[in-house]
């Protein structure tokens, strides 16, 4: 199958491939154990995800990590969610400078705990100057919450004088937009 794979992205030119992250849980209940192993399985797979995608020069890939909706789960699986979340980027920073993959996350990430926040943070800035691979790491996203930050973003840009509303069209749109999924 792999092979199938790699056939597809050549022949393509595939640019940016995106998982989410979904039934980790479930695959852990599935064998008795609690969703919180599921999610701990699936934390510990990515960077060999991350490798393959490299390997195949994939220049962009996103993991949609974790969701607006994603806070209505007990308290203690958040907990288990943001620990392992840490502990992938503590682990595996030096592989990302290494491998010259930059970290930029889409969503409101700064909503996470605060040391969470730490770490995801130390991560963007270690490997902001970095050009050859991207890893977005979508963050307390929801589609409907980016449409909103992104006009709040064009709002102070048109009170700052910085856009006329003429200028306003699709592409204008889509440059705010894209501002407000990577902040």
């Amino acid at each position: 199958m792999i092979n199938e794979v790699k056939r597809i992205i050549k022949e393509t030119n595939l640019q940016h491939i995106a998982f989410i992250m979904d039934g980790n849980g479930r695959w852990a209940k599935k064998r008795g154990l609690s969703r919180h192993f599921g999610h701990k399985a699936g934390c510990e797979r990515i960077y060999e995800i991350i490798i393959h995608l490299r390997d195949l020069e994939v220049p962009y890939f996103s993991l949609y990590a974790f969701s607006t909706e994603n806070w209505n789960r007990p308290k203690s699986e958040l907990k288990f969610l943001f620990t392992y979340l840490k502990t992938f980027f503590k682990r595996h920073i030096k592989d990302l400078i290494r491998d010259e993959i930059r970290v930029v996350v889409s969503g409101d990430y700064t909503k996470l705990p605060q040391d969470t926040v730490m770490v995801i943070d130390d991560a963007i800035t270690a490997t902001k100057h970095l050009s050859k691979f991207c890893f977005n790491i979508c963050l307390n996203y929801g589609g409907k919450q980016e449409l909103v930050r992104a006009s709040k973003l064009i709002a102070i840009a048109y009170k700052n004088n910085e856009l006329n509303l003429d200028e306003l069209d699709i592409n204008t749109f889509n440059n705010y937009y894209n501002i407000a999924i990577i902040m």
